[in-house]
């Protein structure tokens, strides 16, 4: 074992075995029952068996692979990150080589697609900032971001797109098995439910007390009334449920435009956030503009300002359907 790897292993004596383990053995130490080498031992072998572990658990995880540790250049936070831009650059560079080996992508699209990259931080990344930097990975859509950003609204970055689009689609696993105990969980609840089960199990447990079948009194009243009362009983469930049903649909009509309602909230800070600070970098190029007296700067003013303009529009039309959900949800 060398060096470096000895430097990252714990000491046997502070190796947590858990609770448990950890008070059967002050108890079987302070009675005398075993020696100081033997207890050295065990904790040595505990730490050799954790180190077992998580040596299979590195062999098995994704994160050995190149491609997948150079993932993180399509994560929006980073890409609003203007510091690690040159990182981010060299990542999708490698992701791009993978690609590219793998004969998933054409050798001669590989620099276009590396310049729309960097094209796509510049112009659509930074200028989005507040959104790409608030983005939350546990709600998050990131195919919808990419997509609403990369696809539907410019072909500028189609070669990028399509590197995006294989790789959004990459297999996480055994996912189309669990699409199957989904579908197995809806079959079941759909042919038979929970009050079908009990009911069952009820009436099977009664007629074993009984004793068999040809031991029920057919005749007794009670069972007589209750079975003519069966159907409106039946009738009464059905009213029921479809008042639950309606109560749930209710809700989940609530709780959609709800949910709306705050994405659409989200989106107006991202964009007044970003109209705040696409006006302040158009003021700062045209303050250096009139001391340097560069036309570029002014261009690059104007187009800060016509930027700013058509989020100030965007932003008009979402506090717009902000009022027009917040007055259904008054209605409901």
């Amino acid at each position: 074992m060398s060096l470096m790897t000895r430097t990252c292993v714990l000491i046997y004596s502070k190796v947590d075995i858990g609770f448990s383990a950890n008070k059967l053995l002050k108890e079987v130490v302070s009675g005398k029952k075993v020696t100081d080498r033997e207890v050295m031992e065990f904790r040595m072998e505990t730490r050799s068996f954790l180190q077992a572990v998580m040596k299979q658990l590195l062999l098995k995880s994704p994160l050995k692979y190149t491609l997948t540790k150079n993932l993180s250049a399509l994560d929006p936070r980073r890409l609003a990150d203007a510091a690690g831009r040159e990182t981010n650059k060299t990542r999708f560079r490698g992701v791009i080589t993978k690609l590219v080996e793998a004969g998933r992508f054409p050798e001669g699209d590989a620099d276009g697609a590396l310049m729309q990259y960097v094209a796509f931080i510049d112009n659509v990344a930074m200028k989005c900032r507040a959104e790409f930097e608030s983005f939350d990975t546990n709600i998050g859509r990131i195919d919808s971001l990419f997509y609403s950003h990369m696809a539907a609204s410019s072909s500028s970055y189609n070669k990028l797109w399509v590197v995006v689009h294989q790789l959004l689609l990459l297999s996480h696993g055994q996912a189309s098995v669990e699409r199957g105990f989904s579908i197995n969980r809806q079959v079941e609840a759909e042919n038979i439910v929970g009050e079908t089960v009990t009911a069952r199990r009820i009436i099977c447990d009664s007629v074993r007390v009984l004793g068999g079948v040809t031991n029920i009194d057919v005749t007794n009243k009670k069972l007589l009334i209750s079975c003519s009362a069966a159907r409106q009983r039946y009738y009464s469930h059905l009213e029921d449920e479809k008042r639950k049903k309606q109560t749930e649909a209710s809700g989940r009509k609530r709780k959609a435009i709800e949910d709306e309602v705050t994405s659409l909230k989200r989106q107006k800070v991202a964009l007044e956030q970003d109209v705040s600070s696409l006006t302040k970098d158009a003021d700062e190029f045209a303050t250096k503009a009139e001391k340097e007296h560069k036309l570029t700067l002014i261009t690059k003013s104007n187009a800060m300002r016509r930027a700013a303009k058509e989020k100030s529009d965007e932003l008009k039309a979402v506090a717009e359907q902000i009022e027009s959900k917040q007055l259904e949800l008054k209605n409901l």
